[in-house]
């Protein structure tokens, strides 16, 4: 099984999931479509007032309404008032942190490759956390055509 999926999500309904989607998105990237998993496809880190990490669920067998099937749930201390008061770019790096050490601590728990996890991290660094690639070749638009 194949990781596809990893959200950040906010337990003070302030919109945290759609300001992480860059952050997500980029580190799937990175990870690159082939980290293993034995039982995970999707997890989704619970950011809010937590006092340490923890997993607070894994593997499911039947699908619910919020998560779907081979999904984990994580519990990540996260400070919502200091994350607010950052500029665009400081919040990038914030959510790389926390995320990082949110992966970290999964790959631990479920001895997952946690090198192939800091290398993706390495590269999003490097690329000063800017989600950049290029098309094969431009496609006009239909309307255009």
């Amino acid at each position: 099984m194949f990781l596809k999926e990893v959200q950040m999500v906010d337990e003070y309904g302030k919109g945290l999931q759609g300001e992480s989607t860059c952050i997500t998105e980029m580190f799937l990237w990175e990870l690159g479509k082939t980290f293993k998993t034995n039982d995970c496809q999707a997890i989704f880190f619970i950011c809010g007032d937590f006092e340490e990490m923890k997993l607070v669920k894994t593997v499911q067998e039947e699908p619910d309404m919020l998560c779907p099937k081979h999904s984990y749930e994580a519990e990540i201390p996260f400070d919502m008032p200091a994350f607010q008061k950052l500029q665009s770019y400081e919040k990038k790096v914030m959510m790389a942190g926390v995320l990082e050490e949110a992966m970290l601590f999964v790959a631990e728990q479920r001895n997952w490759d946690k090198a192939a996890v800091a290398k993706a991290f390495a590269k999003m660094r490097q690329k000063d956390y800017k989600h950049q690639f290029k098309a094969r070749r431009p496609k006009m638009s239909p309307i255009l055509n």
